[in-house]
């Protein structure tokens, strides 16, 4: 199975057709895309007693915590009604979670809203602005971002932002009065403020960008296509776009993803796949600022 999956990384990220329907044969997911839909509302209502049992949170919790912070996402932006490209940001999504370590099922998703920027939740769920996908030039680009959020979930830091004293203290306090829902809203409610709003600690989002260049190396893209997205998004600042509102500083960022692409050696090296990825993103046909 690991030669199998390595084989799958390569033909996919060097743009082999029949690595598409390989990809497909790994998936547990609807390609069309992650959804309101396809997010199970009355999973969350049923596991609400196993997440606030105890405070002591485990990763068994991550796909409930997940699932109601993908909900609060899907609630805020709505997921861009376009399957084929939905579909496309999956395949690549799964493509660079298999050079990663996590093994259970991911769940990608575009977000419609012209902000720059991406996030992740635990038990798998990233999703990606249709802002972001909009001004990427090729696949390798896309790779990068996602890659980055897939580092976040392996990590486990979206458990650990639930897990932190805060949301603890608050869970305590319900669980004696107003019993095992409302301690679930606070410990999702408060997880769903840090992904979506605040982001995660500085040393996490570095850790994630570390992780995504190991990845997308692995997976047979070229790492510098994460490095060259991020600087063209620094310098399009100042031009009215909202940029990455939830990660560290682009400029210090950049400087330590050059540093960890160079360490690899492998920078200038692997697909960018820029025609597949423009047949794909019809977002292409709308006008970017």
């Amino acid at each position: 199975m690991k030669l199998s999956l390595s084989r799958h990384k390569r033909t996919f990220a060097a743009g082999s057709l029949a690595a598409a329907a390989l990809a497909l044969a790994f998936v547990p997911f609807n390609m069309g895309g992650c959804s309101a839909n396809n997010l199970n509302v009355n999973n969350i209502a049923t596991g609400l007693t196993q997440v606030t049992h105890s405070v002591a949170l485990g990763e068994k919790d991550e796909p409930a915590l997940g699932e109601a912070v993908a909900l609060q996402a899907t609630n805020r932006y709505t997921i861009y009604q376009d399957q084929n490209l939905n579909r496309y940001v999956t395949l690549v999504g799964r493509t660079v979670a298999t050079a990663a370590p996590r093994t259970a099922p991911y769940y990608f998703a575009i977000l419609d809203t012209d902000e720059v920027n991406a996030f992740s939740a635990p038990g798998g769920y990233v999703f990606i602005t249709r802002g972001a996908v909009q001004r990427m030039q090729d696949e390798s680009e896309l790779a990068g971002v996602l890659g980055h959020e897939i580092g976040h979930v392996c990590k486990h830091h979206g458990l650990n932002a639930a897990k932190d004293a805060t949301f603890k203290q608050g869970a305590v306090t319900l669980a004696s009065s107003e019993g095992h829902a409302a301690q679930f809203n606070t410990l999702s409610d408060g997880l769903g403020t840090v992904i979506l709003n605040t982001g995660f600690s500085q040393p996490q989002e570095e850790e994630a960008d570390a992780e995504g260049v190991k990845y997308v190396v692995g997976a047979g893209y070229d790492p510098n296509g994460f490095a060259h997205f991020l600087q063209r998004m620094q310098q399009g600042q100042g031009h009215g776009l909202k940029l990455f509102s939830t990660h560290p500083g682009l400029g210090d960022r950049i400087k330590k993803v050059t540093d960890q692409i160079a360490k690899t050696g492998k920078g200038g090296q692997g697909a960018t796949l820029p025609d597949r990825f423009a047949q794909n993103v019809t977002l292409a046909k709308v006008a970017v600022r």
